[in-house]
Formats: C-alpha cells, sequence, structure tokens
C-alpha cells in the first residue's frame, strides 16, 4: 500500500469525507485529494494534523508500521530473554515447592 491509499485508508476508517478531513487536517479538500492520489506530500505539520485526526502515530501513517515493531534481531534477543527468565523462573518454584516439602520455614537462599 503507497502513502497516499494509507492517508485514504486513515481517513475512511475515521468515517470522515475528503471535505471533513481536509477541514480538521487544516487544508483544503483538493490538498488532501492530491495527498491521497500521491501527487503531492504533505508537510510535517500537516503530517502531524493528519496523525491527530486520524488516531495513528505519523510513524505508522507514513511507514505502515506500528511503534514498537521490532525487528528480527530484537525479536531473537526477546526470545532469547524469554527463555532464560522462564527458566529462572521454573528454578525459584521448584526451589518453593522444596521449601514447602521441607517445611523448614526458611525462604528459599537462606542458609
Amino acid at each position: 500500500m503507497d502513502l497516499g491509499e494509507r492517508f485514504k485508508t486513515y481517513r475512511l476508517k475515521q468515517k470522515l469525507s475528503q471535505k471533513e478531513a481536509a477541514d480538521l487536517i487544516g487544508v483544503k479538500s483538493y490538498q488532501l485529494a492530491n495527498y491521497e492520489t500521491n501527487r503531492s506530500e504533505p508537510s510535517i505539520q500537516t503530517l502531524k494534523n493528519m496523525s491527530m485526526v486520524y488516531h495513528v502515530s505519523i510513524d505508522k501513517l507514513v511507514n505502515n508500521v506500528q511503534l514498537g515493531s521490532v525487528s528480527m534481531e530484537e525479536q531473537k534477543v526477546f526470545e532469547e530473554e524469554k527463555a532464560l527468565f522462564t527458566k529462572k523462573l521454573e528454578e525459584i518454584l521448584e526451589a518453593l515447592k522444596d521449601w514447602e516439602v521441607n517445611d523448614t520455614k526458611k525462604y528459599p537462599g537462606e542458609e
């Protein structure tokens, strides 16, 4: 989906006509039509206004990505850390089971 199509898609999601959206954004309806058909590009201020009117981040509006989306490398690191966390949590739960079974009334790690 190209930039103009994204502009139109987000406008339609808000159930706004071009005229209504243009008035809220602060541009003429012909300008918005030009943005939606890739005949011209909006200024930074217009992008900010579009972002507010369409209730999406500028990043998502322009790049069609969600804030917080991550690269494959970041996802790999996240999965590795999640696995380490899960392993550590299982160790703690096992220690708690042992503590309850032995009924020593000491917390795990205490001498």
